[in-house]
């Protein structure tokens, strides 16, 4: 295959763990206000504390992000991934979600453009790095389209293309 054509592929398998960061960030700022009021409309409802409430909410989200991580983490390993590889994509993951969180709340009125060009250049970065760690982020798109992990078109889900309608 010709390098421009493993770059493109590299490129899109970059896409799940990129492209909707800011769309996603965006979405748990508001799903964290949803989720609050949630919260306080059943603390009310059943006369509960509401911090109570919201310590069932969190150890459950935790426990849902602790299984899904172990689901990426065995499906990585039956796809050939070592486990130092597993955790540096990981951390990588981890870290670049985190800037990408720390710009938003840096840039809360951001456009749209704004935080598209942001994207771009994390996405960048990213595929920089897994380039320098030899990984084959299309091959881990792959995997975890495979496994049931990975939903639409690069990792859009729900049908959405290009990051729209979330």
């Amino acid at each position: 295959m010709k390098t421009r054509g493993k770059i493109l592929l590299a490129s899109l398998g970059a896409l799940p763990f990129v492209t909707l960061a800011p769309i996603a960030a965006h979405a748990a700022a508001n799903n964290s206000n949803n989720t609050n009021t949630l919260i306080d409309r059943i603390a009310t409802r059943f006369n509960l504390n509401s911090s109570d409430v919201k310590a069932v909410f969190e150890a459950d989200r935790e426990a849902r992000q602790a299984e899904r991580q172990t689901k990426v983490s065995d499906a990585l390993k039956a796809a050939g991934f070592s486990d130092a590889q597993i955790s540096a994509l990981q951390d990588e993951r981890t870290k670049q979600h985190d800037e990408m969180q720390t710009w938003r709340d840096a840039n809360p009125n951001a456009t749209r453009e704004e935080m598209r060009a942001e994207a771009d250049k994390q996405r960048q970065e990213f595929q920089d790095w897994a380039s320098s760690q030899n990984i084959d982020l299309t091959k881990v798109h792959e995997m975890l389209q495979n496994a049931g992990l990975d939903h639409g078109p690069f990792g859009m889900g729900r049908g959405m293309r290009g990051g729209e309608g979330m």
